[in-house]
């Protein structure tokens, strides 16, 4: 794939981030203004515990690939937790309303991606049911809307 010259950015300053157990994003300004592509809409409440959602993103360096049928499963100070089906290339990802279509929040860290399988040497993907494992953790939009709001 060629990425022309017109569509390659680059980060001017870096106006906040924050990288803590809650936390985990850089909000930054561009050399220039974003031109041919439509902004994504950033909710303006937060995410409630059984609210559907869906994740679009690059895991494991493939195409891109939607993470739907997922809800959030509990919510806490700066992220919640949702048992989105991710992996390593996801981070940084919006985690999207299902039904509004709007960013609720960032994908910032989950569950171990692989499991290695001793007997036939590989790795396996770990499987985790819709009730068990941890969940994926998405910090807040609402951290980056209050700081496009200043």
């Amino acid at each position: 794939t060629v990425v022309e010259n017109e569509n390659i950015y680059r980060c001017t300053e870096v106006i906040a981030n924050e990288l803590t157990g809650a936390q985990d994003y850089a909000l930054i300004r561009l050399d220039r203004p974003v031109k041919g592509f439509k902004p994504l809409i950033l909710a303006n409440k937060s995410a409630n515990p059984g609210q559907s959602i869906f994740v679009v993103g690059h895991p494991s360096g493939i195409p891109a690939k939607l993470a739907s049928a997922a809800e959030v499963r509990l919510t806490t100070q700066g992220y919640f937790k949702a048992n989105l089906d991710t992996f390593g290339g996801n981070s940084g990802s919006p985690v999207f309303d299902a039904e509004s279509r709007q960013v609720l929040g960032i994908l910032v860290r989950g569950e171990r991606d692989y499991k290695y399988d001793g007997v036939k040497q590989c790795n396996r993907v770990n499987k985790c049911p819709s009730t068990g494992c941890s969940g994926e953790d998405v910090t807040h939009i609402e951290y980056i809307n209050k700081l496009l709001s200043k």
